[in-house]
């Protein structure tokens, strides 16, 4: 979003609104925004159209306000877009799915996306889901056990509170790891390993274990090698090409980025878990999770930014 967006003035009719709206949309969805991502980009442009100021959410009463200013504007730009774009605007509000194992039981755990402040907490009762608005000086909150897909209340009345609040724990942590994952820049090798570690969840969902397995593998090997691409530093992709250790370690000597070794060890596996070798849903499991170890260490480190940001301006970042 480097290209300031300009217009000549606030709306004054609904036909300026109209046009307004329909520039806006057109700017936003230029830069490859997915259609329930773009009113949260709304104020941005406003912002440079005019120098706006106000709520990115504001109470949807005030689209029945006169005028367009302030944070009547920006309730009339939400409007516009349920009105345009409807229920497109409630699909893939999610990072991603993970598995969690509870009870013995692999479970799927469907991590929302969101914008701001939020109160992540665990609640036994399934019927509390948390607050979804902003009104006064609340901000939105979430029952983490309600995103846990078919599971029942029964299982959750059974399970420790030290266990939910494992539950909680792993589900922030998965959230910032595919967060930071999903705003990696966007390369053949980056994409390629988003699309991996999504295939290793499905697997296991699936009952697939090999396969989840070497798809974690992938996952973490086209993660680390697409650093290394935007770094500027060669690898080997014969051989040892699948090696972690040796890619990790080579991104440590060449760039100063760590992860720990049993970190990497446990997304490693060998080339025969596709055809011959037998694995467990716990094996699946251990790898999937080592993956979000990996991109948590690597969000956590400030020579990531430092690599991503010399790889920009040596002009290595490449679009797909």
């Amino acid at each position: 979003m480097n290209q300031k967006f300009s217009w000549p003035q606030y709306p004054s009719t609904e036909a300026e609104f109209e046009s307004l709206m329909t520039a806006v949309n057109e700017k936003l969805s230029g830069f490859d925004l997915k259609p329930h991502q773009r009113p949260f980009h709304v104020g941005r442009l406003f912002w440079q159209a005019f120098g706006w100021g106000g709520k990115v959410m504001p109470p949807s009463f005030l689209a029945d306000e006169p005028g367009y200013e302030g944070d009547i504007l920006m309730a009339k730009a939400w409007r516009w877009y349920e009105q345009v774009l409807g229920t497109r605007l409630n699909t893939s509000m999610t990072l991603g799915n993970v598995p969690i194992s509870i009870a013995g039981t692999v479970w799927k755990v469907l991590i929302a996306e969101w914008f701001g402040s939020v109160d992540f907490y665990f609640d036994k009762d399934l019927s509390k889901k948390g607050r979804s608005d902003m009104q006064g000086t609340s901000i939105p909150s979430l029952n983490v056990l309600t995103m846990i897909d078919q599971l029942p209340q029964g299982l959750v009345d059974r399970t420790s509170m030290q266990e939910l609040n494992n539950v909680l724990s792993f589900y922030v942590f998965a959230m910032r790891g595919l967060e930071w994952r999903n705003n990696l820049p966007r390369t053949q090798l980056l994409d390629m390993a988003r699309g991996d570690y999504n295939s290793s969840s499905q697997n296991i969902f699936d009952n697939l274990y090999s396969q989840a397995r070497w798809m974690s593998q992938q996952a973490a090997e086209k993660t680390l090698k697409g650093l290394l691409a935007i770094g500027g530093t060669k690898y080997q992709t014969r051989g040892k090409g699948h090696d972690l250790q040796g890619l990790a370690t080579l991104l440590h000597k060449e760039h100063g980025i760590k992860i720990h070794s049993a970190i990497i060890s446990a997304a490693q596996c060998s080339t025969n878990v596709r055809y011959d070798e037998t694995s467990t849903s716990a094996q699946a499991l251990v790898a999937n999770h080592a993956v979000l170890g990996i991109y948590d260490a690597l969000k956590n480190c400030s020579n990531v930014n430092k690599l991503l940001l010399d790889g920009k301006a040596a002009g290595r970042i490449l679009p797909v």
